[in-house]
């Protein structure tokens, strides 16, 4: 697991520069995955290495766009509640591509990465307590969407979680879009 204080230099919730098209995997996902593998390796934080990392991971994920045309045909939106109610159907084969993958990137680094669907929020803050970061997968947005979460905030008592989000900042609309 990567140590959160790596990540600093990283502006958090500014949209992140477009690394171009993808057909199977998800920008976010890519982004997140490689925020991670940045903080171990620094040279990976460019674009042109999230664009290595999406071509190196991007057979592995299946049909090209096929999770977009499902979300998007009105015939299949009782797939569409399935995957809403059992995250772990939509999630899954994509978080177990970018673990396979970071887990080849920085297999010389002797980095633990570890991969929990249907994880707990308790595993999560215990992980982040600990100093390290955790890639999440959310229903943020209609089709998925991956963020890195840093830290754990409390503010007047209530707990808040430090994000590196690649679409930018939650409260600025783009869940509306």
């Amino acid at each position: 697991m990567i140590h959160a204080s790596a990540l600093r230099g990283i502006e958090q919730n500014s949209k992140i520069k477009p690394v171009g098209s993808v057909s199977f995997g998800s920008v976010c996902g890519y982004i997140s995955a490689m925020v991670l593998a940045s903080s171990v390796k620094p040279e990976l934080a460019s674009i042109e290495k999230i664009r290595w990392f999406i071509d190196f991971l991007e057979p592995r994920f299946g049909e090209p766009g096929v999770g977009e045309r499902i979300l998007k045909n009105p015939k299949f939106q009782w797939i569409v509640s399935i995957w809403k109610s059992k995250s772990e159907i939509r999630l899954g084969r994509f978080l177990e591509c970018y673990a396979e993958g970071l887990k080849e990137v920085l297999s010389e680094s002797n980095v633990e990465v570890s991969l929990r669907i249907n994880g707990d929020w308790k595993e999560v803050d215990e992980v982040l307590l600990s100093g390290r970061a955790v890639m999440l997968g959310t229903s943020l947005t209609n089709s998925g969407h991956f963020i890195v979460l840093t830290g754990i905030v409390y503010i007047g008592g209530v707990k808040f979680y430090s994000a590196i989000d690649s679409n930018g900042n939650w409260n600025s609309g783009y869940k509306e879009k």
